[in-house]
């Protein structure tokens, strides 16, 4: 996987239900990296659509002042508290008082591989000439485990405490993980859960095939009419990945041709939506 033959795009868009996005994004390189990052505030905690730029920020910040071999090693929990924290230090500078309450999605490359980070929900689809591989996470009670719980033990202990007051053992990550195979029309699934604090990272394992890797964030699995139903989340997924050509801003063209079509449906996602891709120009 040439490092110059990577390419990235993205888009974002506000929920129907939001007055303000609360979502972020950042597509970005170095000599050395190629990378990807989207952020979804808390709606329920204040101020949190600019705790989500802070994550990012911080996120990238980390991506420039470390070398692709660092950023390689640093176990899951390392690099997320060096966000978290990084976040923090930014905010006391700042002098301002809003949540840093988010979920936080990375797609990393330095050419070996695509990896991705998850801290939180979110949605990871991997396209190659073989299969089509699709992801969507979620916690108990509808409460991701935020990296701001990392600066406060006592949000922490009350996370876990809400769980068992609604009689959990404890919390939960749901993995929900969906195939189709290049031949097929059909979508392959299988369900697993994790604890709330377990790694939650993708490795392209057969990356020369590899054709594009997307993260979004949660609101992917929003898309409903009024009154009805959330659409199915592979339906959304093949209009999502339905691309004509990989020319240009091609994840834009396909996203708001998306929304245009389910608009004219009365179809629409009611949460904010960030998504990012990396495409490997070798493969396509």
């Amino acid at each position: 996987m040439n490092l110059d033959k990577l390419r990235t795009d993205w888009f974002i868009t506000t929920g129907s239900t939001h007055n303000i996005c609360q979502d972020y994004v950042i597509t970005g390189r170095t000599d050395q990296l190629v990378y990807t990052i989207v952020a979804d505030g808390c709606s329920s905690s204040p101020r949190s659509e600019i705790g989500a730029k802070f994550l990012a920020l911080s996120a990238e910040s980390i991506l420039l002042n470390y070398d692709a071999y660092s950023i390689r090693c640093f176990p899951y929990d390392k690099l997320g508290q060096l966000i978290i924290e990084k976040a923090a230090t930014m905010r006391r500078a700042l002098g301002v008082d809003f949540a840093l309450d988010a979920t936080l999605g990375l797609l990393i490359s330095d050419g070996k591989d695509i990896r991705s980070y998850m801290y939180g929900d979110g949605c990871l689809i991997v396209i190659t000439k073989h299969y089509t591989y699709a992801h969507t996470g979620f916690y108990t009670l509808n409460a991701p485990y935020y990296l701001s719980y990392y600066l406060d033990r006592e949000r922490h202990t009350s996370y876990v405490t809400m769980h068992e007051q609604q009689d959990y053992e404890y919390p939960r990550r749901y993995s929900r993980q969906y195939v189709r195979r290049a031949d097929s029309v059909e979508w392959e699934h299988e369900s697993h859960d994790f604890n709330y604090y377990e790694p939650h990272e993708y490795y392209s394992p057969d990356w020369r095939d590899v054709q594009a890797v997307m993260i979004t964030t949660d609101g992917l699995e929003s898309f409903r009419a009024p009154g009805q139903e959330t659409l199915g989340f592979t339906a959304v997924v093949e209009q999502a990945t339905a691309f004509k050509n990989w020319q240009g801003a091609f994840l834009k063209r396909r996203f708001n041709k998306m929304l245009l079509e389910y608009n004219n449906n009365n179809i629409k996602p009611t949460d904010d939506l960030a998504a990012a891709v990396i495409i490997n120009e070798e493969c396509i």
